[in-house]
């Protein structure tokens, strides 16, 4: 089972739902230190319930009943997960030699920067012009 199967099994109604793949997304969901995050934050908060809708109305709504850990379980779990994998290797950028010598590389720069500049000029050039016709 991957991420985005469990992540719809939990979003599409309440779950478990007494399904087949319900043990598969379990599973998953014991594996996988993010899905269980996604399967946490679903979990509803059964206490506020009775602020806002029925438990019968709860019921009903997505979220992940299952009836696991609590949320401080789950968070301990979850951050001992990301303390335990290993370092992301950061990859370093690959500079490829250039083929010109550095005199060749400041004389292409000095070309590029002239013609940068000489048509920049040329605009200012031109507006004035068009500007000029226009009175």
């Amino acid at each position: 089972m991957d991420c985005d199967r469990v992540f719809f099994a939990l979003t599409r109604g309440p779950f478990p739902t007494g399904h087949p793949t319900d043990t598969l997304v379990q599973a998953h969901l014991e594996a996988c230190p993010s899905c269980s995050q996604i399967a946490e934050a679903l979990r509803p908060a059964t206490e506020t319930f009775h602020e806002a809708i029925s438990p019968a109305e709860g019921r009903d709504l997505p979220g992940y009943w299952h009836a696991g850990p609590t949320h401080s379980q789950a968070y301990r779990r979850v951050a001992a997960a990301a303390i335990a994998a290993p370092p992301v290797r950061r990859l370093q950028p690959h500079r490829r030699p250039s083929p010109l010598s550095p005199a060749q590389q400041r004389k292409a720069y000095r070309l590029v920067w002239q013609l940068l500049s000489a048509s920049a000029v040329l605009a200012v050039v031109g507006l004035f012009l068009a500007w000029a016709a226009h009175f």
